[in-house]
């Protein structure tokens, strides 16, 4: 399909869901104004952005005959307020705003837990059936418990401090590495599309494999992010975290990074040591390609399942949304980088 059309759609979602996120931050400018401060520094900066996960759950509501897509407009908004949440904590446990006081990091991660209440109360407040309305309260708490599952691979188990105990275990290093994606990212797609699709009224069996489809996508989607995190701060994409590097500045073990370690391992301590940065990109650079030609391959395997949903224009968004795993800005603007 024309992906200009996909575009526009995104951008209209996007911009339906912007006002909420205005409404949620006034609440704090006059009553709370020291919380507003913190709490606004993440929700600010997604204002005016594009909303991947409110798209996703509209295109597949309206996939499966769902309309009327104004009056759940908040349903939408609370998967982008869990996603919030998800930006706030990694503020807490990583120097992705820069380097900010402890006073600062524990104030986000406070900012974290209000917007998981935020997003529960948008669906505590939603007017759909009651069952549905249960099924997706728990789903969103399985979505915020697969997070912090991902969050302790993070900080506990894919850590460049880690590496000597994956050196010789690859695939120890892929399970672990793949677990990460899954749950901090993968699930909560998956998720995101299976509610939309069971508030539209389709059949549990329908919801299942939109979800299914969705979840290899997030999970692809997570690696892509993780090769977005090597773009240097020149390189014109505004990203969430404009702090270039800070994977591994904070000493992540991702696959870029596992990858360059496994042909130069030499570099090791100058990684934990955060020193030499500029060189060591430039190596982790070399194997990027490696990651985006795995990436290609889980795209192909999406889009042969996309054949199997309703066939009608909302299939055609979802595989236009689903198509950035092939098309991967990313990778496209890193290779514009350093040619």
């Amino acid at each position: 399909m024309d992906r200009n059309l996909y575009f526009k759609f995104l951008e209209e979602t996007s911009r339906l869901i912007d006002p909420i996120l205005k409404s949620v931050i006034s609440r704090y400018i006059e009553k709370e104004y020291d919380f507003y401060q913190f709490y606004s520094q993440i929700v600010l900066k997604r204002i005016g952005q594009r909303f991947l996960k409110p798209t996703l759950f509209r295109i597949v509501y309206e996939m499966y005959g769902g309309g009327q897509f104004e009056h759940l407009t908040k349903i939408a908004a609370a998967f982008e307020f869990i996603n919030i949440s998800s930006y706030q904590a990694n503020c807490a446990f990583d120097n992705k705003l820069g380097t900010i006081t402890k006073e600062e990091k524990d104030a986000q991660f406070i900012s974290s837990m209000v917007s998981r209440e935020i997003a529960n109360e948008f669906i505590s407040n939603a007017v759909i059936d009651g069952e549905v309305k249960k099924t997706v309260s728990d789903k969103i708490s399985l979505i915020n418990h697969n997070i912090y599952l991902a969050q302790h691979y993070d900080l506990n188990l894919l850590t460049v401090d880690n590496y000597p105990k994956y050196e010789k275990n690859e695939k120890l290093f892929i399970q672990n590495y793949n677990n990460r994606c899954y749950l901090g990212s993968g699930i909560f797609s998956g998720v995101c599309a299976y509610c939309a699709a069971l508030i539209a009224g389709s059949s549990e069996k329908e919801a299942v494999f939109v979800s299914k489809i969705s979840e290899l996508y997030g999970t692809a989607l997570h690696k892509i992010n993780d090769i977005g995190d090597y773009l240097p701060s020149t390189s014109g994409l505004n990203r969430i975290y404009q702090d270039c590097y800070s994977d591994l500045l904070n000493g992540r073990l991702t696959l870029p990074l596992y990858l360059t370690l496994k042909e130069n391992p030499d570099i090791l301590n100058e990684i934990k040591n955060r020193d030499n940065i500029e060189n060591n990109v430039e190596l982790v650079h070399k194997n990027i390609d490696k990651i985006v030609h795995s990436i290609k391959n889980d795209f192909v395997k999406i889009k042969q399942l996309c054949r199997k949903l309703p066939n009608n224009q909302e299939r055609n968004m979802f595989v236009a949304l689903l198509s950035s795993l092939d098309s991967n800005k990313y990778y496209h603007r890193l290779k514009k980088t350093i040619e």
